[in-house]
């Protein structure tokens, strides 16, 4: 083999390689996602999981009313996006009403409306 047609052959190995490359990052990104979608649904109904992040949304939740308490301009910033500050899913606005045994509590804030 000669010396260009080693350069040839290499621009088409690189060139093959980057749908094989596209795939296969494809493939990770997805693999990823449902790995960890999964992790954290599991982790959270497990009876410790349950209790850590029921702990760690009241944290977060106090952390920010102190936050509120001293800055009442950042209250629209510090509230949950996904619920709007209510807490529950489907609740667009707060003060429709607490929280009810059959509402579906906010994933993001745990049922406390913040951030």
């Amino acid at each position: 083999m000669s010396h260009w047609s080693h350069w040839i052959y290499a621009g088409l190995g690189a060139f093959a390689m980057f749908p094989v490359r596209a795939l296969w990052d494809w493939y990770i990104a997805r693999w990823w996602k449902v790995f960890w979608v999964t992790f954290k649904t599991g982790f959270k109904q497990s009876p410790a999981g349950k209790a850590f992040m029921d702990s760690f949304y009241a944290g977060r939740a106090k952390k920010d009313m102190e936050i509120v308490a001293q800055h009442p301009e950042l209250k629209d910033t510090l509230q949950c996006e996904k619920c709007h500050g209510t807490g529950v899913r489907g609740k667009m606005y707060a003060g429709q009403g607490d929280i009810q045994p059959g509402d579906i509590v906010c994933d993001d804030c745990g049922g406390t409306g913040w951030a």
